[in-house]
C-alpha cells in the first residue's frame, strides 16, 4: 500500500468512526483489520491533522460575548441565553425562566420596592415567577399608566396583581390613563392626588424589571392606543422606547409632543433606579437595544444569544 492509498484508507477510517458513528470494533471487522490497528489510524489520522477535534465550550464564548459588551456600553451585568430560536414564544420562555432566577437573586440583596413596565418579554417573566418568601415585604408598583389595549402583557394592573399574587409582595395599582393626553387633561391628571402619591411611589423603587420596545420593525411592534399616531409626528430617529420614553441610536431621548403628555415614571425617576434589569429577545431589537444601552440606564440586561451576537458585530 503506497502513502496516498494510507491516507485514502486514514480518511475512511475517520469518516466511519466521526461522521458514521461506528465504533472502533465494528470499523475493524468492516475492513478486516483489528481494533488496535484502527485506534492507531485514527490516533495518526489526528497528527496528520485529517481530522480536527474542535470543542465548542457555550459557556466560555458567551462569557466572552457577555464581557464584550459590558466593555462596549455603561452597563454592569449582562447574562446571555443559550441558544438560537426560530420559535420567538419559546425564547421568550427561555429567557423569562433565567430572568425569574436572576430576579430572585437581585431580591436577596434587599431589593424590595419593585416596579415593572408591561410588554411580552416582562409579562413571561411575571408568568415564570414563583412563590418567594423574600418578597412578602416587597411592594410592586407600576411603571406606566394603564391602558385600554386588550392584549394580556400591555394590562400593567393585572401583571403587577399576577407578580404581588405570585411572589406574596404587595400590589400598587395605577388608577391614572396612559395617554397620549391632551395637554390639558394631562395638566389635570398630573395635578391629583392620585398622581402625586405614584409619583412618591416611582422616586422609592430600588429595582425596575423593563422591556425594551423596537420602534423600526413594523412586524414586531404591538402599538398601544394612540401610538402609531403619537410617533407620526416626529418618529425619524426613534429606534426604541422604555417605559414609553423614545430614544435615538446614539442614547438620546425624543420626546414628541405627545410623548411628553404620557404617564410613565419620569425619566429622571427611572435614571436614578439602583437596579435596572432589561429583558430582551430577538435580533429586531438589534438597533433598539443599542440605543437602550447608551442611555446608560440599565444596569442589567438578559438576552439571548442571537440578539447579543447581532449587537457586537453591529458595533465591530
Amino acid at each position: 500500500m503506497n502513502d496516498t492509498e494510507y491516507l485514502q484508507k486514514l480518511v475512511q477510517v475517520a469518516r466511519l468512526y466521526y461522521e458514521e458513528n461506528m465504533t472502533q470494533q465494528a470499523i475493524s471487522k468492516k475492513l478486516g483489520t483489528t481494533r488496535q490497528s484502527i485506534s492507531k489510524m485514527l490516533s495518526e489520522a489526528r497528527q496528520r491533522s485529517i481530522v480536527e477535534i474542535k470543542i465548542n465550550d457555550v459557556e466560555t464564548n458567551l462569557s466572552k460575548a457577555a464581557q464584550r459588551i459590558k466593555e462596549i456600553f455603561p452597563i454592569q451585568n449582562v447574562t446571555i441565553v443559550p441558544g438560537h430560536f426560530n420559535d420567538d414564544a419559546l425564547a421568550r420562555k427561555m429567557l423569562a425562566q433565567r430572568a425569574a432566577l436572576y430576579f430572585d437573586d437581585l431580591c436577596r440583596e434587599g431589593l424590595h420596592k419593585i416596579g415593572i413596565s408591561w410588554g411580552r418579554s416582562v409579562y413571561s417573566f411575571v408568568e415564570q415567577c414563583s412563590e418567594s418568601s423574600l418578597l412578602q415585604r416587597a411592594d410592586i408598583f407600576p411603571l406606566v399608566g394603564a391602558s385600554n389595549q386588550a392584549a394580556a402583557y400591555f394590562m400593567i394592573n393585572e401583571m403587577v396583581r399576577m407578580l404581588s399574587e405570585k411572589t406574596g409582595g404587595t400590589a400598587h395599582f395605577i388608577n391614572l390613563p396612559l395617554g397620549p393626553l391632551s395637554p390639558k387633561d394631562y395638566e389635570l391628571f398630573t395635578r391629583t392626588q392620585a398622581y402625586a402619591e405614584i409619583l412618591d411611589q416611582w422616586q422609592e423603587i430600588d429595582l425596575a424589571v423593563i422591556g425594551i420596545g423596537a420602534i423600526g420593525n413594523l412586524k414586531h411592534r404591538s402599538y398601544y392606543p394612540g401610538e402609531s399616531e403619537l410617533l407620526a409626528e416626529d418618529s425619524a430617529n426613534i429606534i426604541g422606547d422604555i417605559c414609553t420614553h423614545y430614544f435615538d441610536l446614539q442614547g438620546r431621548i425624543t420626546e414628541t409632543i405627545g410623548a411628553a403628555s404620557m404617564i410613565r415614571i419620569p425619566f429622571e425617576n427611572l435614571a436614578k433606579v439602583k437596579r435596572v434589569l432589561a429583558l430582551v429577545n430577538g435580533t429586531e431589537k438589534i438597533d433598539a437595544v443599542t440605543g437602550a444601552l447608551k442611555l446608560g440606564i440599565v444596569t442589567d440586561i438578559i438576552i439571548d444569544e442571537a440578539l447579543a451576537e447581532g449587537i457586537i458585530e453591529r458595533l465591530s
